[in-house]
């Protein structure tokens, strides 16, 4: 019989990172400092070193903060953040950027708020966006802004990449401190990736954290440098690590057998995950591609798409819409590949991605209650 496991919620909590050189309190002064002398930073750094936690911290200190999160679809998140109801409405920049306006007004009264924008390499995906981001940084930014009093609006910018200008060129001065060429456009690079003896050392201290004191665990050695191995093979995130971490745990088994078991529960909670916040015609396209067997053609696809709207009672989106979804799919998704056929018209074959497992995606997009999904 395996021994009881008592796992404390808070210690797999997977935005937290434990005490760890990268992310220390030299970190968060440092940020809080470049806020307080520009007043816009930008934090940038590989997935899973703590920059969201880092945010969370600063916005603790600071109660009247705003905090939007660009998912995998930015028209989407803003609009939950705006409390829209029509995912049509979310394609209305200019909607967008009023409703914005107001919710900033009313959050402001006359204090300064922090802007919290994490995920910005999102905005990759919709180059419409870098429009509206660049116009909200330059009216965040105006004297006074949004028609607010002169106050010190702060505004700190959390990516996976460097920053890169709203035109889309790449900027300069990725510097870790204030200084006249970037003022403004600032960077902070001290949080790096983890390298594989960290990984190992804050998987090992969670492990302990997870048992009650005084109960002792023989695990495998193996299923440690399991997790380490496939974390750095995944852009050295924690948060994957600490979720194979808790499957493992939960599972009561602590074998390295086991420890290839939670990464298989893993990849099917990945697409579930990724799908529900995919555009809704965009998870719909991905529920019809998963199913064929074999390539099919965009024609096909769109008749397929047409029929299925119709059948669960939803206005079909039109067919440049269409690509553009099928577009974003491809790249940087990775979920579908798109081949050009050599044939009159020039369409596209669309088929799932050979690294992608067609059961997971099926499962996923199986789930989904398409009636009241495509409303």
């Amino acid at each position: 019989m395996p021994s009881t496991i008592q796992i404390n919620s808070d210690v797999f909590d997977e935005t937290y990172i434990p005490p760890d050189p990268i992310v220390q309190r030299k970190e968060l002064s440092q940020v809080e400092e470049l806020l307080e002398q520009d007043r816009h930073v930008y934090l940038f750094a590989k997935p899973g070193t703590g920059k969201t936690f880092l945010a969370k911290q600063i916005m603790a200190k600071n109660p009247n903060h705003v905090y939007i999160q660009f998912l995998n679809s930015v028209p989407e998140s803003l609009s939950n953040f705006l409390s829209v109801t029509s995912p049509f409405v979310a394609t209305r920049t200019n909607i967008l950027m009023g409703m914005l306006e107001k919710r900033l007004r009313d959050k402001s009264m006359h204090q300064p708020i922090l802007i919290v924008l994490d995920d910005l390499q999102e905005l990759r995906r919709a180059k419409d966006f870098y429009t509206f981001i660049g116009n909200l940084f330059r009216r965040l930014t105006a004297k006074p802004s949004l028609g607010l009093p002169k106050i010190k609006n702060r505004i700190l910018m959390i990516s996976q990449e460097p920053y890169v200008k709203m035109s889309g060129e790449v900027g300069n001065g990725f510097a870790s401190k204030a200084g006249s060429e970037s003022r403004g456009q600032f960077a902070h690079e001290s949080l790096i990736p983890y390298d594989q003896e960290q990984i190992k050392k804050i998987l090992t201290e969670r492990l302990k954290l997870a048992f009650p004191k005084g109960v002792k665990i023989d695990y495998e050695e193996g299923a440690l440098n399991f997790f380490t191995l496939e974390t750095l093979r995944h852009d050295s995130d924690m948060r994957l690590a600490l979720r194979l971490l808790r499957l493992w745990l939960q599972s009561g088994h602590l074998t390295s057998e086991n420890a290839r078991e939670s990464w298989t529960i893993e990849k099917k909670d990945y697409w579930a995950h990724y799908i529900r916040a995919l555009h809704r015609h965009q998870a719909a396209l991905a529920h019809l591609i998963c199913q064929q067997e074999r390539p099919i053609t965009m024609p096909k696809l769109d008749d397929l798409y047409a029929t299925f709207c119709k059948q669960h009672g939803c206005a079909r989106l039109d067919y440049t819409q269409v690509t553009r979804l099928l577009r974003e799919l491809k790249d940087p998704i990775g979920l579908i590949d798109m081949v050009e056929l050599k044939q009159r018209g020039r369409p596209y074959a669309v088929s799932l991605r050979a690294s992608v497992t067609r059961e997971n995606v099926i499962e996923a997009t199986s789930a989904i209650d398409w009636d009241n999904y495509l409303e």
